[in-house]
């Protein structure tokens, strides 16, 4: 899959001076009309769809979301989301911080940041012997 590139942009000041960038990268995806969110193996930080509540948002931090659709989406708000999921032992809230807010369409997961956080990433395909979920550090799936 082709990837491009999300720059985030912080600056600390709220104005033009000290201005650090960080790359995301998020790997193009095929529209398909499925439910649920998507989880890139080839991204390097979650974007947050329509499916998440924003719960805060960090000020001064935004990114330059590009590749989506082939559109360009500047200053972007970064934030901390959540959403409740279903598991085997029940309802949970998922919070999902450094977030690109983008609040339309499917949430974009990262596998390196869920794992970063200690969860496990299962996501091969079910028809290749996968099970296409996340196990949370604690058990959760």
């Amino acid at each position: 899959a082709m990837n491009s590139m999300v720059k985030l942009v912080t600056n600390k000041r709220g104005g033009t001076g000290n201005v650090n960038s960080i790359s995301y990268r998020i790997s193009r995806n095929v529209h398909q009309r499925r439910k649920g969110d998507l989880v890139d193996r080839g991204a390097n930080g979650g974007v947050k769809g329509e499916g998440l509540r924003t719960m805060s948002v960090i000020p001064n931090l935004w990114v330059d979301l590009s590749g989506l659709d082939n559109h360009t989406l500047s200053k972007t708000k970064i934030g901390t989301c959540g959403g409740v999921v279903q598991t085997q032992r029940g309802p949970v809230l998922l919070v999902f911080h450094r977030y690109a807010l983008l609040d339309r369409g499917r949430t974009i997961h990262s596998s390196v940041q869920l794992e970063a956080g200690g969860n496990i990433v299962d996501d091969r395909s079910i028809e290749f012997g996968g099970q296409q979920n996340v196990v949370t550090h604690d058990g959760y799936r």
